[in-house]
């Protein structure tokens, strides 16, 4: 695909590769909030969705003594629902070679697998491309306030006996000013990793075309919530309110479209002129006439 194709609706009758069955609820499903979709513009975004992710990093989500006492306050709150698990799951999962693929699988999720996903999914439906990063645009745009003003230390960095395994693995670091660069580490809630594993899971599924790639497709997002917890670099609630992020990004996505024809229906509504109401008994006579005049 050309860098300057656009992710916009195919068609009735085609689809990425080739033809699609049209079923009631393809019909039914509203377009787009934005319908044309460039690579170009897709960059854009990703450069100024990142630029407000860095900013309100810096104007409140730096905070290492307010990040460590939420953290402290949501591990309480995890013991409080039995959901405080993050030390089981490691322990359960420490052995190397397993340590090894899920570093990896965490390292490459955001920057490798997400970008692939966009493509794949767009080059077989770009209606449903368009739609998944529209939600994860969304997604984004939701999580960075929330970062900002609720700093939370993940759980590597939490003073819970929670390890860095990504850190301790010696081939990468995710403490180095370098690496910081990228992300904001006391940014733990919600998991963005989980948010865009979901969103990316169920376009994976839902455009695959064999059983096979439909359950390869939805593993993807439990995947990367072991990952997140097995690594040290997120708490359980940390990947339900990723969860929790992109429903409300897809809900968003998926409305938005209808709210915006009924806004403009009733807009044309209301810019139309109204004609005059015509009596009864006016209405009756010119149907005589009428009547009249054809059979003369």
């Amino acid at each position: 695909m050309s860098s300057s194709s656009a992710i916009a609706p195919e068609p009735a009758g085609r689809g990425g590769d080739g033809p699609a069955p049209l079923t009631a609820a393809s019909a039914a499903a509203p377009a787009p909030v934005f319908v044309r979709w460039t690579w170009q513009r897709i960059v854009l975004v990703a450069a100024l969705a990142y630029a407000a992710y860095a900013a309100a990093r810096w104007t409140g989500g730096t905070d290492e003594v307010a990040a460590h006492a939420n953290a402290l306050g949501l591990v309480d709150l995890e013991r409080t629902l039995g959901l405080g698990f993050e030390g089981s799951v490691q322990t359960a999962l420490d052995v190397p070679a397993l340590v090894f693929v899920l570093n990896h699988v965490y390292l490459a999720a955001q920057f490798v697998v997400t970008p692939a996903a966009l493509v794949w999914v767009t080059r077989r439906s770009r209606t449903a491309g368009a739609r998944l990063w529209e939600t994860l645009v969304v997604g984004w745009i939701l999580a960075t306030p929330v970062a900002a003003l609720l700093p939370v230390a993940p759980p590597r960095l939490a003073g819970t006996g929670i390890a860095d395994t990504i850190t301790l693995s010696g081939s990468h670091t995710l403490t180095s000013p370098i690496a910081q660069l990228f992300y904001n580490p006391l940014a733990a809630v919600p998991s963005m990793h989980a948010a865009f594993a979901f969103a990316v899971a169920a376009a994976l599924a839902s455009t695959a075309r064999t059983p096979v790639g439909r359950v390869l497709g939805a593993a993807w997002a439990p995947l990367i919530a072991v990952t997140v917890v097995a690594t040290g670099n997120h708490y359980v609630l940390d990947v339900v309110a990723g969860l929790a992020v992109t429903l409300v990004a897809w809900l968003i996505v998926w409305g938005a479209p209808r709210l915006v024809a009924r806004a403009g229906g009733a807009i044309r509504a209301a810019r139309a002129p109204s004609l005059p109401a015509v009596p009864a008994p006016a209405r009756a006579s010119a149907r005589a006439g009428f009547c009249s005049s054809r059979q003369s």
